[in-house]
């Protein structure tokens, strides 16, 4: 079963399987939510170079409805403000994973600060 979290303007899509215990460590989560930013830029970009929707899925190997999502959100963000957010995220998770800042308070702050 699959379904969609709308966390800050994003979709993340999360899979559980029955009888299975699913844990999503803090390293995941802004993982995840780059991953999002990410699908949205390109999911975008593609589109304004004229791709279709199915195309686009094609071309960057995700289902259809989530790249539908996708442009729908990256729509409401500049370019540049995408990329932004995924080099946050990026360098959240790097100094995470180096422990240099607490990864939790940091996600969080980067929800709060998100444009």
């Amino acid at each position: 079963l699959a379904f969609f979290v709308g966390i800050a303007g994003t979709v993340c899509v999360y899979k559980f399987v029955p009888n299975e215990t699913v844990v999503v460590n803090r390293s995941e989560k802004c993982v995840t939510l780059a991953n999002q930013f990410r699908l949205m830029y390109q999911s975008k970009k593609l589109s304004q170079s004229g791709y279709l929707e199915k195309d686009i899925a094609l071309e960057l190997g995700e289902h259809p409805y989530r790249v539908k999502l996708a442009i729908m959100k990256a729509n409401k963000y500049d370019d540049n403000i995408l990329l932004e957010n995924l080099e946050k995220l990026g360098e959240i998770n790097l100094k995470a994973k180096k422990g240099l800042i607490d990864s939790k308070s940091a996600l969080e702050l980067f929800i709060l600060e998100m444009q």
